[in-house]
């Protein structure tokens, strides 16, 4: 299995495209990094304090204006917000703080990028196969279909972790770099449906990382499943992309129906449960993860039926 997955990863890693999608997350984290610096300049020498409290009282007269009609979810973000700018006066927290910690934070947007790379290998690495004609070479080894099948999808994993890891220790070093490395206690604040939240910007930077990788994982599995089902590299990349740009959306346009929680795109953002409010009022973490474990099972068990059983070295 070992030799398996380590001729999988030569495979990933001597194309060129695998080190231009390293490049292209540094630079997103340089990109990151100038404009984050260029607002903390701009936010150096201003009155936060004054600017919270114009906000605040902005939002009180939105709120006690009758003759303005916000939807209710509209109005319930303004009354999160406003509980938010009243917590930031009342114990004098900045919000435009800038560390190692916050920077880091911002940076997991980034991993949407890597999730796009990751849906290209996944659904390359075994329609490739078809394209170049090796199948056959790699079916007459004595690995039965499925070991060859899970370090294929083994490979993946480690590829979109990679990248991962990089992303994490390069953010926390730019960052450190810019802003220092200290303030890991400094508050953080989040809006949950239920109010406020308090924890530490370091808790809530790892807290991130450790979520971001369900709904990556996912989507790779989609991908991976489609190349391997249908031996199409466009069809397995066209349509990952597609869900994953298009899943949000949908879950947005049926949230107004119960059953929506049953969707996979519904429960991939975790982050529903630490800050903001699931999309479903009775959504549980537990929940969300227990609907994740078994589409990933449906998938894969789909996946390997059809890899296995179908006639793949024709």
């Amino acid at each position: 299995m070992l030799n398996l997955v380590r001729n999988e990863n030569m495979k990933i890693y001597r194309r060129a495209r695998t080190w231009v999608f390293f490049g292209l997350i540094l630079f997103a984290l340089l990109i990151q990094a100038a404009f984050t610096l260029r607002t903390a300049q701009g936010t150096e020498h201003r009155d936060w304090q004054q600017e919270i409290a114009r906000e605040t009282q902005i939002i009180e007269e939105r709120l006690q204006n009758p003759e303005l009609q916000m939807p209710p979810e509209q109005r319930r973000e303004q009354e999160l917000q406003l509980a938010v700018n009243r917590y930031h006066l009342d114990h004098e927290i900045s919000p435009f703080a800038h560390n190692a910690w916050k920077f880091t934070k911002n940076s997991a947007a980034i991993v949407a990028l890597i999730t796009l790379f990751t849906i290209v290998v996944a659904g390359d690495i075994v329609a490739a196969e078809f394209g170049w004609g090796t199948i056959k070479l790699l079916l007459i080894r004595p690995a039965s279909r499925t070991k060859i099948l899970f370090a294929k999808y083994l490979a993946v994993l480690l590829f979109a972790f990679l990248m991962l890891i990089m992303l994490l220790g390069c953010s926390f070093l730019i960052g450190g770099a810019l802003f220092g490395f200290a303030g890991g206690d400094q508050p953080y604040l989040s809006l949950r449906d239920t109010g406020i939240t308090e924890t530490t910007v370091a808790k809530n930077a790892l807290l991130t990382f450790a979520l971001e990788p369900v709904s990556l994982v996912m989507f790779a599995t989609v991908a991976f499943v489609i190349s391997a089902a249908f031996r199409s590299s466009s069809m397995a990349i066209g349509v990952s992309m597609l869900t994953m740009f298009l899943g949000q959306m949908i879950v947005g346009l049926l949230a107004r129906f119960d059953w929506v929680q049953y969707l996979l795109f519904a429960n991939l953002n975790l982050m529903q449960y630490f800050e903001g409010a699931p999309v479903v009022p009775t959504m549980t973490l537990p929940f969300s993860l227990g609907i994740n474990l078994l589409y990933f099972v449906v998938l894969h068990g789909i996946g390997w039926l059809l890899f296995t059983k179908r006639d793949v070295a024709a």
